[in-house]
């Protein structure tokens, strides 16, 4: 997170000023809606954000957490003895069955009209549903 202020050290980035280390950070609830609710809190950086000092957020919040990645991969196989020295292998797979989504964080900009809004594609990170089917012929 960064305001967009820039001095010459450090990268070249600022931190955001908060009143204090705690009760600020990021809503990864169950219910969270993209389409309404936001992944940073703005609430919490009430006030002017300074562009001539250093702010006093730290690097990391210890209670900011990103949302959890659910992922559930299922495999089906079928072997068919059709004769002797002949089989058939039916085998179907499926990632991410259930369809998760894993949300990003959205802009870390401060000052930017859509900080911590999920914008774009860019802001899930997992992948959607995927399923693939095989079938070999052994002899």
């Amino acid at each position: 997170m960064a305001t967009t202020s820039n001095f010459p050290i450090f990268a070249g980035s600022n931190r955001p000023t908060v009143p204090s280390n705690f009760g600020w950070g990021c809503s990864a609830q169950s219910n969270f809606d993209p389409s309404v609710d936001t992944f940073f809190k703005p609430e919490s950086f009430f006030g002017t954000q300074s562009t001539t000092t250093f702010g006093n957020a730290p690097r990391y919040n210890g209670e900011c957490r990103q949302f959890p990645t659910y992922n559930e991969n299922l495999s089906l196989n079928r072997k068919i003895r059709l004769t002797e020295k002949l089989n058939l292998d039916f085998r179907m797979e499926g990632h991410n069955i259930f369809d998760r989504v894993r949300f990003g964080t959205g802009s870390t900009t401060l000052q930017s009209a859509t900080f911590g809004k999920l914008t774009s594609n860019n802001d899930i990170f997992n992948t959607p549903r995927q399923l693939q089917a095989a079938m070999r012929l052994n002899w």
